[in-house]
């Protein structure tokens, strides 16, 4: 259950962070130290920040 919620707090942030910002200047473990997610979901974040500059 934790899990699920934090996957969808990644997600609501992920547009926030990425927000009128080159994907070049992206960084998963920048995004990661800013709201304190947790090391095991390192994937789910990098494959969010991909899914938003893809869209």
């Amino acid at each position: 259950m934790e899990y699920k919620a934090n996957v969808g707090a990644v997600k609501l942030l992920i547009p926030f962070y990425c927000q009128d910002t080159d994907i070049q200047c992206v960084n998963s473990a920048n995004f990661m130290q800013a709201f304190h997610v947790p090391h095991y979901l390192s994937s789910v974040v990098s494959e969010e920040i991909k899914k938003y500059y893809v869209k």
